[in-house]
């Protein structure tokens, strides 16, 4: 029998994050087709929650719709209830859909006007913002849902990465005083723990690949320290092949990264760290 999900006519982030939780983790309806109808209603005026083989999230007034309720909720919140009750969803995965509905939850009920300067650009960057420029173009309901289900696949990924990087930060990182700088020594294969580290405070990041040994230092963005001394040191100690310094930013000095990995620096930390303080002076 063809399974159906059903939601509403110009959905929003909440309807769609609700879409694509039905077809990731529903059993039997990762290909069920997707259609729409007037917010409230239900598919061909059937009862809601009536057959097993079409299930109606954000519309309908059923099991997946939290209209009919009084306390804060969102579709997304009512699935995934369900999903840890049915134990649908386990393991890191849990962890990672747990934020991302908490944030659908917050912008079904238009919180994010809460945010510290709520109003600034950068918000409309926001996959919700860029879905509601998608209606103002003229791009159809299918056409918003094929955009969403690529984006909320992107949106997984970069919760489950953040995961690990704050894994990996309590794990595999330690802070030291350079000069009287906050600086954060890390062993981790990811960029991510690093800008990680950066947005939490540490104004100096030296990252070690744990496995091919490649270090990138880091100076965090409005710091008014710079990275030149240190970089004129470590390229006359082992030469401009290894270690690429950013110019134009002053905060960039790479021993090799995802995108160029070069041989890995013979230095140790130890020894890095003793430039670096002698380039603070």
């Amino acid at each position: 029998m063809n399974k159906t999900i059903v939601t509403h006519i110009r959905p929003d982030f909440d309807a769609l994050i609700a879409v694509w939780l039905i077809k990731r983790y529903y059993p039997g309806f990762d290909k069920a087709g997707v259609t729409f109808v007037p917010a409230g209603e239900t598919y061909e005026k059937q009862v809601v929650d009536s057959q097993a083989s079409v299930i109606h999230v954000d519309t309908g007034l059923g099991k997946f719709d939290h209209h009919q309720l009084r306390e804060r909720s969102s579709a997304a919140r009512r699935i995934l209830d369900y999903f840890l009750k049915e134990r649908l969803i386990t393991g890191r995965s849990v962890e990672v859909i747990e934020r991302m509905v908490d944030l659908a939850t917050m912008i079904d009920n238009f919180e994010e006007a809460l945010l510290p300067e709520a109003g600034q650009d950068f918000y409309d960057l926001g996959i919700y913002q860029v879905m509601e420029g998608l209606k103002y173009g003229g791009f159809t309901d299918f056409e918003i849902y094929d955009f969403a289900q690529t984006a909320f696949e992107g949106l997984y990924g970069v919760f489950r990465q953040k995961l690990m990087a704050e894994e990996e930060l309590e794990a595999n990182s330690r802070t030291v005083d350079v000069n009287g700088i906050k600086t954060l020594i890390l062993e981790s294969v990811s960029d991510e723990a690093s800008r990680l580290a950066q947005k939490r405070g540490a104004e100096i990041v030296v990252r070690r690949h744990p496995k091919a040994g490649n270090v990138q230092i880091k100076v965090r963005p409005g710091s008014k320290l710079n990275l030149k001394k240190l970089s004129v040191k470590l390229i006359e100690l082992e030469g401009a092949e290894k270690w690429f310094y950013h110019v134009p930013s002053g905060k960039l000095l790479l021993n090799g990264s995802s995108k160029n990995m070069k041989e890995p620096t013979k230095l140790s930390v130890k020894e890095i760290l003793k430039y670096l303080e002698e380039s603070l002076e």
